[in-house]
């Protein structure tokens, strides 16, 4: 059915083409954009015209980052020589901790990590460590209870977080969402059993796990990945 709605198009525009007197008439405004969204009504769906668009939004992406360094570098021409060091080193800093988990966290969510870390008071590579244990950072992972999503959150654990925190809804595949909502409640066990080994075999294993501590294997294995020293692949 595609293939014939392209065949029938071309056909009207050979008529229209080779009709004497049927010349094109000039479109005003934005000719390029017009003829663009003319021919995607007769584009058939093929795997390359799906790649066309992907490459064209990360165009776009692309461009707008390039954007936001323009602009920020606008910024930076207007402060004094002192605010300029001080953002350099902010920025330093930033790029170190982006570096730290570089080799457990695929690009897309490097920065995400850094900043939940942070708004939490963690370290950016546990939290990397402890989704590369969960997921692989696969956003839409399921395990055999429920857990769900980059930090395995089990449904109950999910609704007692949303409590605490106060959200009114949330989606657990969602991985900005889920990334916040593991990392409370990572910073919750700790403040509540008082280490960060004793927090890791809670996490797992629920409250009762806690006392095991760095015995527990989980906490064995997340250290384990924690202390690692390879490259993303």
């Amino acid at each position: 059915m595609q293939l014939r709605r392209v065949l029938v198009a071309l056909m009207v525009l050979a008529v229209w083409f080779t009709t004497p007197g049927c010349a094109p008439v000039p479109m005003e405004g934005a000719p390029e954009l017009a003829l663009v969204e003319a021919m995607a009504m007769f584009e058939p769906e093929i795997p390359e015209h799906q790649e066309l668009t992907a490459r064209r939004r990360q165009q776009a992406i692309t461009l707008g980052q390039q954007v936001r360094e323009w602009e920020a570098n606008e910024r930076m021409s207007e402060l004094s020589p002192q605010q300029r060091r001080l953002v350099r080193q902010h920025q330093s800093l930033r790029q170190q901790e982006l570096d730290r988990v570089g080799d457990l966290v695929p690009p897309a969510y490097r920065q995400m990590v850094v900043d939940v870390a942070h708004r939490f008071g963690l370290d950016p590579r546990l939290v990397a460590a402890i989704g590369t244990v969960e997921s692989q950072w696969r956003p839409h992972a399921r395990g055999a209870s429920g857990d769900s999503g980059l930090m395995q959150i089990i449904p109950p654990t999910a609704a007692w977080i949303s409590r605490r925190m106060g959200l009114a809804a949330y989606d657990l595949y969602d991985p900005l969402t889920n990334l916040t909502m593991g990392s409370w409640y990572l910073q919750a066990l700790h403040k509540e059993h008082g280490s960060w080994d004793r927090a890791l075999a809670a996490y797992n294993g629920g409250p009762r796990a806690a006392s095991r501590g760095s015995q527990h294997p989980y906490v064995r294995r997340v250290m384990g990945i924690y202390h690692r020293q390879g490259s993303y692949e």
